[in-house]
């Protein structure tokens, strides 16, 4: 393996097993990398038999290693395209630099980013409260930049004063109070009776990272592997629905997932995205899923 005109060789490390083994990188992938560093998905039998995300420099030096919980084989994400003809002009898009990634990390903290993201899967409005004016554009760039392409966010910053003096204005937005890490208002319960679990992991990973261009590929990464499998998800549960007319087992949806897309998750990781499908995307889980106690309870009442 021969380093090229389109692609560079770089050797790696498994950093499970140990073992080492040669890539062939884009040259232009790298090159192109906004902001310098490039996540490169190494799958099973590449190198050995685990499956790897390496963080690649533009120098083509190997940064950082991060090892996934979940299983995501043969997976391909691609992004929707829209017709020519449909297309609007865009206002170019602000670039967020390692500055901004490091104040707004700097500000919120773990527990407010697992608030955030908590409810950005859960597709609900926040309105976060700092006193800092100039940083509000700030916050609500970098969540942008976080769930790009992904889920959609709904998201406004001001300070308190304002919002004590116009409480009738945030009607159904949950009130995030960032200096205080607590939920002013949370008028679905949203927050206080949810086991955030999945999201604290999530964020745990990010906040391993020093550098603000690995925590935040470290973070898009995850999310967009949540949002790959909620998509796989919600498609497996209308195609099968319509193919058996029938509801499924829990059991039978994850081994009918792991067949069809070759991804292998837990039956809680399977409820954290029934969650997210019936939240963001509008598909009511019992209408394709039958949990086991609910069998057994059906069962006992024929006889």
């Amino acid at each position: 393996m021969a380093d090229s005109d389109n692609f560079k060789v770089v050797l790696l490390r498994c950093p499970l097993c140990g073992r080492k083994g040669k890539i062939q990188v884009s040259k232009k992938l790298i090159e192109s990398s906004r902001r310098g560093i490039c996540a490169i998905e190494v799958r099973k039998n590449q190198i050995c038999s685990d499956s790897f995300v390496v963080y690649i420099d533009r120098n083509f030096s190997v940064r950082d290693y991060f090892i996934p919980d979940i299983t995501l084989e043969d997976i391909e994400v691609t992004e929707k395209k829209i017709p020519s003809k449909k297309v609007k002009p865009v206002k170019e898009k602000k670039e967020i630099s390692d500055e901004d990634f490091s104040i707004v990390r700097n500000i919120l903290q773990r527990r407010n980013f697992t608030y955030v993201i908590h409810l950005i899967f859960l597709n609900k409005p926040i309105h976060v409260i700092y006193e800092v004016q100039n940083l509000y554009d700030k916050i609500i760039q970098v969540f942008g930049e976080i769930f790009e392409n992904t889920f959609n966010t709904q998201m406004t910053a001001g300070n308190l004063e304002d919002y004590t003096s116009n409480k009738k204005k945030f009607k159904d937005i949950i009130i995030l109070d960032i200096s205080a890490e607590t939920i002013l208002e949370d008028y679905g319960m949203n927050i206080s009776r949810k086991v955030l679990n999945f999201e604290t992991e999530i964020i745990s990973k990010a906040f391993k990272q020093i550098d603000p261009t690995t925590f935040l590929i470290v973070l898009k990464n995850e999310i967009q592997k949540i949002f790959t499998i909620a998509n796989n998800l919600k498609k497996l549960l209308q195609e099968e629905l319509g193919k058996y007319k029938k509801k499924l087992y829990k059991r039978e949806v994850l081994n009918e997932l792991y067949r069809r897309d070759k991804i292998k998750i837990t039956s809680k990781y399977l409820d954290f995205i029934l969650e997210i499908i019936k939240s963001h995307f509008g598909l009511n889980p019992e209408d394709y899923i039958i949990d086991a106690k609910d069998g057994v309870k059906d069962f006992f009442a024929k006889l």
